[in-house]
C-alpha cells in the first residue's frame, strides 16, 4: 500500500476489482457503504470497468476494511494495485 503526505496528513490510493456489480445500481450501494467509513476520502466507482479507486487515511482504515464494507453489499473487492 503506498502511502503520501498532503496537507491533510497520509493518504493512501487502493484500485479494486469489483465482482458482483452488474449495475449502476449496485455502484450506489458500495457508494452508500463507503460515505459512512471512517477515513475514506474520496472515491470513484466504475461499473463498466468492474473496478473502483479509493483514496483513504491509513490509521483510520485499510484495504481490508474497505474490502469488506463492499463485502455487505453481497458483492466483492480485491485489490489490485496502489499508487502513489
Amino acid at each position: 500500500m503506498s502511502e503520501k503526505l498532503n496537507g491533510n496528513g497520509k493518504s493512501a490510493v487502493a484500485t479494486f476489482q469489483i465482482s458482483g456489480m452488474s449495475c449502476s445500481c449496485e455502484a450506489k450501494l458500495i457508494e452508500k457503504r463507503l460515505k459512512i467509513m471512517p477515513g475514506i476520502k474520496s472515491y470513484e466507482i466504475n461499473p463498466v470497468s468492474y473496478r473502483m479507486k479509493v483514496s483513504f487515511d491509513p490509521d483510520k482504515t485499510d484495504a481490508k476494511g474497505i474490502e469488506s464494507a463492499v463485502a455487505k453489499t453481497g458483492m466483492k473487492a480485491k485489490m489490485l494495485e496502489t499508487k502513489r
